[in-house]
């Protein structure tokens, strides 16, 4: 095992591209292990798997449906549950034949995503101008209320 760490360095360095050394899969790195470690059939083998593989939406004649929205383009939790939440309606659309694979869904994503601080301080400023109108109501109803006015 070391000696295959330590030639992918030498690889690394010998190389003009540097390229980035992708690092191996764990289920892959398993199989590995039990094969050169266990006397295992290899069918068996082909049976490990990671959750992440199983495909959430049985494919249906014709119907292809969206699987898991995880990537790693962004790590804001705010926006996988809108993915997800995306997602589920999409699959839905296709459940009952709204969409097909011809519709094409433009989706626009904000630039900037509000962490939970400022999504608190959005809410307390609505809910400090809720109490100030409502206040400015009560005002304006008693002034209506005089004759002079």
């Amino acid at each position: 095992m070391l000696e295959k760490i330590i030639q992918k360095y030498q690889e690394f360095f010998a190389s003009s591209k540097r390229e980035h050394i992708k690092p191996p899969h764990l289920v892959n790195e398993v199989r590995l292990f039990i094969a050169d470690n266990f006397e295992v059939d290899s069918k068996k083998l082909d049976k490990i798997y990671h959750p992440s593989q199983i495909a959430i939406y049985p494919k249906k004649e014709g119907q292809e449906y969206l699987l898991s929205p995880k990537t790693a383009a962004f790590k804001n939790p705010m926006a996988y549950k809108t993915l997800y939440k995306l997602r589920d309606v999409i699959n839905y659309l296709i459940e009952t034949e709204k969409i097909d694979e011809e519709t094409r869904i433009v989706i626009e994503i904000a630039r900037e995503l509000n962490d939970s601080n400022k999504r608190w301080a959005i809410e307390k400023y609505q809910r400090d101008r809720e109490v100030e109108n409502r206040s400015f109501a009560t005002a304006i109803g008693e002034l209506l209320k005089e004759k002079n006015f």
